[in-house]
């Protein structure tokens, strides 16, 4: 038996900095730049659902703003790009979450922005700033450190004393998502099914195409199997026309570094750790690959699909 305001105690007042840090720690499976944001965001502005999501909804808007800072370097069009990480679902469905992965996310574009910035103009300021956000991704959701390898293996292969001082600016997070992680080790055992390849590369594809369309195929009934094996077709000539596009591979080497680096915990750990909100950190290196390769008329139609996705997310049951 318990009363009303003693089940309020848990859901009511702030537990500090400290308090999170601690907690999390012991309790969780997450480092804590996310929820001390977060905790700070609700103080400013109050407790409510509402206010957390707004605060992964800003962070995702600061993210697209950094996207087009890249396509503007590239000197590719910023809108299709926008659009087509935008219009993902894995994209948008994790804009809205209160959990760390838009902050994560958008961390690590401004990482990868800053590290073409250092690949380009040789300064150590930038490169200096691209691990201190690379590695602030890190501490907010460890699984964008896959993301942070392959844009330092990039720039070490451009320039290797810009990537070693990224990499200086990266340590002491990544020492700190250490000290976490150690107290956290023994947490939530059992909860992914057993690693086997076969179920990875299942889920990889199920959760792949989930990231990038929704659950389009669930909402055709009778047609599920075509929709599936229509959309399948359509990813699958969207990379073929990236890869012969020199700029794009690259986008689409560090979009790959995600599903490669799960695969890889999966084998150390035995587990099969592949989800929509994990494969969401390669979507806007996907963007910027295919936008700028896709012909207007396959363009329309993977944004269409998209879009479809989207608006299911928002009114489907």
């Amino acid at each position: 038996m318990f009363t009303a305001g003693a089940a309020r105690g848990l859901y009511a007042g702030q537990a500090g900095l400290g308090r999170i840090l601690l907690d999390l720690r012991r309790l969780d499976v997450h480092p804590p730049l996310y929820f001390w944001a977060l905790e700070i965001w609700r103080r400013l502005l109050g407790p409510g659902w509402f206010t957390a999501r707004l605060l992964s909804a800003g962070v995702t808007l600061a993210g697209l703003y950094g996207l087009a800072c890249i396509a503007r370097r590239l000197r590719v069009a910023a809108g299709p790009v926008l659009a087509m990480a935008l219009l993902s679902y894995g994209f948008c469905y994790t804009a809205i979450l209160a959990r760390p992965y838009a902050l994560a996310g958008a961390l690590n574009i401004a990482g990868v922005g800053l590290a073409l910035a250092a690949a380009e103009e040789g300064r150590r300021g930038p490169a200096w700033a691209a691990g201190l956000c690379l590695g602030a991704a890190c501490f907010s959701e460890y699984l964008a450190v896959f993301t942070g390898v392959a844009a330092l293996l990039w720039l070490g292969w451009r320039r290797p004393g810009q990537a070693a001082r990224a990499l200086a600016a990266m340590l002491p997070w990544l020492a700190a998502c250490g000290w976490v992680f150690l107290g956290q080790r023994d947490s939530r055992q059992g909860q992914f099914a057993p690693f086997s390849w076969h179920a990875a590369l299942a889920a990889l594809a199920r959760d792949g195409g989930a990231a990038l369309f929704g659950g389009l195929p669930l909402y055709a009934g009778a047609w599920r199997g075509a929709v599936a094996a229509l959309l399948g077709l359509l990813a699958l000539l969207g990379l073929a026309l990236a890869l012969r596009r020199r700029q794009s591979r690259g986008f689409l080497a560090l979009a790959a570094a995600t599903p490669a680096g799960l695969l890889a915990l999966g084998l150390v750990f035995r587990a099969t750790p592949i989800e929509i909100r994990y494969l969401a950190f390669a979507l806007p290196w996907l963007a910027l690959a295919l936008a700028p390769a896709l012909p207007p008329w396959p363009r329309a139609l993977w944004l269409g699909a998209q879009a479809l996705a989207v608006a299911g997310l928002v009114l489907a049951p």
